[in-house]
């Protein structure tokens, strides 16, 4: 426990605990146990009839952030598809290259979603953006590659010569564009803070994924439709079969297919890995409160040097109302006593007095040399600090 705070009227409360450095998902199993112990107590219930308790900070702001953006991540990611495709579809005012130019895009986001799941990123309210930004990044990409290919069709290249100049202009400048993207995304995983790290690696993988999509799928599935005259390019329109047209639509359903599948399934498989390991493999991680860098003070007062006493009433802080509690009990007179306490505080904070282990028992000799120095700053006499000792 950090520190624990109680109304003036008695009728509230509030008890602050310091955690360890963890996770969401670690820290999401410390709020469950906690509200299962709130929602039955047992025969533990220290609770008063009649009285409520429930669990607040940046920890439960954190967890349900988390849990709300994970519970709509799978619908982000489709709704950033079909937004997408629907602008590329009436951009191009023909529905074939547009369900051409989603292809690679489906397979990016399948792929990103399965590598981030082999690598076992951590999730956090910046990686469960990974999905629409993948989306966005091979559609840029993919759309770049098969206009430079009409431009070139509508000079008069055939496919396998557009297909060429496209890959090797076009292709070239955007690799360039991604690879700078990809080093300044890259320097976040270095960072000391696993929220950025995490999300400098997901960013890296779904430029990189989009990247090798585009560049992989795009060239030779755009000049595959061209050969089979799916796609008209300016004046020159291919006459072909009916039974051929719709073997290439087949097989650019086949793809798209495949890439629905694996964004589907790898949201899935994260789901539950994650559902799993907040109910089952997750465990309760202790809080380790790091080392205290607070030192007793060295300097001293002059023999002479008394502080004046302080106001009669009980400092209303936890450290410093036992304190008093604890001079007042062996004689000290309370404006001495107040004094004593606002001293101390003043010296250490409660947090480093916790954190060099006042509440633990025997106290350690440092923390004894602080409560010493100032009871004798103050006026307490060796005496008094003898009894309260020897009273342990």
């Amino acid at each position: 426990m950090q520190v624990s705070m109680v109304a003036d009227d008695g009728n509230a409360a509030q008890v602050l605990f310091q955690v360890g450095p963890s996770s969401l998902e670690q820290r999401s199993v410390v709020l469950e146990n906690v509200k299962a112990a709130i929602t039955d107590p047992g025969d533990k219930a220290l609770l008063p009839k009649g009285a409520s308790a429930t669990t607040g900070g940046l920890a439960v702001v954190g967890v349900g952030l988390l849990e709300n953006i994970t519970a709509n991540r799978a619908e982000l990611t489709i709704v950033a598809l079909l937004l997408v495709a629907a602008f590329v579809i009436m951009r191009y005012r023909n529905l074939t290259r547009g369900l051409l130019t989603m292809i690679p895009v489906l397979l990016a986001v399948g792929s990103s979603a399965v590598l981030v799941r082999l690598l076992d990123i951590t999730l956090s309210p910046l990686t469960t953006v990974g999905g629409p930004l993948v989306v966005a990044t091979c559609a840029e990409f993919s759309v770049l590659l098969i206009d430079r290919y009409a431009e070139e069709r509508a000079r008069g290249f055939n496919p396998d010569e557009a297909t060429t100049i496209a890959a090797r202009r076009t292709g070239r400048a955007f690799f360039t564009s991604a690879l700078t993207t990809l080093g300044g995304f890259a320097v976040l995983m270095f960072s000391s803070l696993p929220l950025l790290a995490d999300f400098g690696m997901v960013v890296t993988i779904n430029i990189g994924v989009a990247l090798l999509a585009a560049l992989v799928v795009v060239p030779p599935l755009i000049k595959e439709a061209d050969h089979r005259g799916l796609l008209a390019m300016d004046e020159r329109r291919l006459v072909v079969s009916v039974r051929r047209r719709v073997v290439s639509l087949a097989g650019a359903a086949v793809l798209g297919v495949v890439g629905v599948v694996m964004v589907f399934n790898a949201v899935r498989v994260t789901t539950l890995a994650t559902a799993e390991a907040r109910t089952t493999a997750a465990a309760e991680a202790p809080a380790t409160i790091p080392p205290s860098t607070t030192v007793a003070p060295t300097t001293s007062l002059a023999p002479d040097a008394t502080l004046p006493p302080g106001p009669a009433e009980r400092p209303s802080g936890l450290i410093g109302g036992v304190f008093y509690d604890t001079l007042v009990g062996v004689g000290v007179d309370p404006g001495v006593a107040r004094c004593a306490a606002d001293d101390l505080l003043a010296t250490t904070s409660e947090a480093d007095l916790l954190a060099m282990g006042i509440a633990t028992t025997p106290r350690p000799p440092e923390v004894d040399a602080l409560l010493s120095d100032a009871a004798l700053r103050c006026g307490v006499t060796q005496e008094q600090l003898d009894t309260i000792a020897a009273a342990g």
